[in-house]
């Protein structure tokens, strides 16, 4: 809020003002839009918790976050996949790997992380339209 006092008081200058007022006005009309995209990133939360996959309320929504926001998605973690283990053999002396455990809900998992940037993805776009 400070900062918006600020710039409404470099405002008074012409050169400054010209170019200050249109970028806060809309900056002041664009929380209805945050208001939508909030209730879609909650719902996309309590759909991501209702899988019940081993994430608390408060890390689904940090998954959903990072994935529709930041684009930074990660198909194990949201589906909550046991690190794969590695087991040495000591009379071989050969490493070996397991094959990474998966939830009942893997295929859910995948169609919600595809609908889920996309829906929210393509709303976050008509803010720059």
């Amino acid at each position: 809020l400070k900062w918006i006092r600020f710039l409404t008081l470099l405002g008074q200058f012409k050169h400054i003002g010209i170019n200050i007022f249109p970028i806060t006005k809309t900056m002041l009309r664009i929380f209805p839009f945050l208001g939508v995209v909030s209730i879609y990133i909650i719902a996309a939360a309590c759909f991501m918790y209702s899988l019940e996959n081993g994430h608390g309320m408060a890390e689904c929504f940090m998954l959903v976050y990072r994935l529709v926001v930041q684009g930074e998605g990660d198909l194990a973690e949201l589906d909550s996949q046991l690190e794969p283990l590695l087991a040495f053999n000591r009379t071989t002396g050969i490493f070996t790997q397991s094959e990474p455990v998966h939830t009942g809900s893997v295929h859910v998992v995948r169609v919600f992380m595809v609908a889920a940037t996309f829906i929210i993805g393509v709303a976050m776009m008509n803010l720059f339209i």
